[in-house]
């Protein structure tokens, strides 16, 4: 049965110069929530374009539950997805 709280995982690797993947430990992650029957989508931004709807489609989405996955050279992504958006429910 999945429970009723939808959870929107975003992935920040944004200019990294690496191959924009698919890693073990987000897939490890995604399948422990899976098997404890929670809904979960994955957002992998790789592109700004890419954080740009991304951003736009949370917003209009107004879920409950939003986690980041990000490293420290994400950071300054991390910061504009946050303080362009307004995430507060109506």
């Amino acid at each position: 049965m999945i429970k009723s709280v939808p959870i929107n995982l975003i992935y920040f690797d944004i200019d990294t110069g690496y191959y924009p993947g698919f890693h073990h430990g987000i897939a490890y992650l995604i399948g422990s929530i899976k098997n404890k029957g929670y809904s979960i989508t994955l957002f992998h931004l790789h592109t700004i374009q890419s954080l740009i709807l991304t951003r736009d489609h949370l917003q209009k989405q107004k879920d409950d539950l939003m986690c980041l996955s990000f490293t420290t050279n994400q950071k300054k992504y991390v910061h504009e997805f946050l303080n362009e958006t307004n995430f507060k429910k109506d």
